[in-house]
């Protein structure tokens, strides 16, 4: 079962990638508040006037979402990992509480009652895991980093199958686990 789900796990990831990969043509650069999260400094730039509509930049300490006030999810997000922040996020322990962004328009912004009795779970898009100290994790479970998530793929995918595999799915070659972050080399993740 666990070969399976690995391999399954790999498929989905490589497949997401692809498609991901398929749609680049679409993206280019823009400036940004929030250069630090970039590589090179620079943000995509999104090119489809419906996903433009209502679309915000949100600078946070070690991440940033462009979040649709029309979905009132995150488009994406994007941080900036080294391996003092990796070091320092493995040290910290416990979760925050989720939040309404406080920082968006009433109605541009998801609720906790959105999620209340939907059958999804609320899924980070840039992984409280990943954030080096309480007021980085407090941020990063503002509702504008989430995003609806089946909860088998909250809880068993990415568990299981571990961020390990996930990354050697879609990169092709092993990464450096966050437990080795002395070999971790700087990146920026989108």
């Amino acid at each position: 079962m666990k070969k399976y789900m690995l391999t399954r796990s790999s498929w989905i990831v490589t497949l997401l990638m692809l498609l991901i990969a398929s749609t680049a043509q679409t993206v280019f650069a823009a400036t940004t508040a929030c250069p630090a999260q970039y590589l090179n400094g620079v943000a995509p730039d999104i090119q489809q006037a419906s996903l433009k509509a209502k679309a915000r930049e949100l600078c946070y300490d070690n991440f940033a979402v462009m979040h649709s006030g029309i979905s009132r999810t995150p488009i994406w997000s994007a941080e900036h990992l080294t391996r003092e922040s990796i070091e320092n996020a493995r040290e910290l322990k416990g979760r925050e509480a989720f939040h309404p962004e406080e920082n968006l328009p009433a109605d541009e912004r998801a609720e906790l009652k959105d999620y209340a009795r939907s059958g999804f779970d609320r899924g980070h898009m840039a992984p409280s895991a990943d954030m080096p100290n309480r007021s980085a994790r407090l941020q990063c479970f503002s509702l504008a980093n989430m995003i609806p998530q089946n909860h088998k793929l909250n809880t068993i995918l990415w568990v299981r199958a571990g961020i390990q595999e996930i990354e050697k799915a879609t990169f092709g070659l092993p990464m450096p686990s966050r437990s080795s972050a002395a070999r971790y080399t700087p990146v920026h993740v989108l």
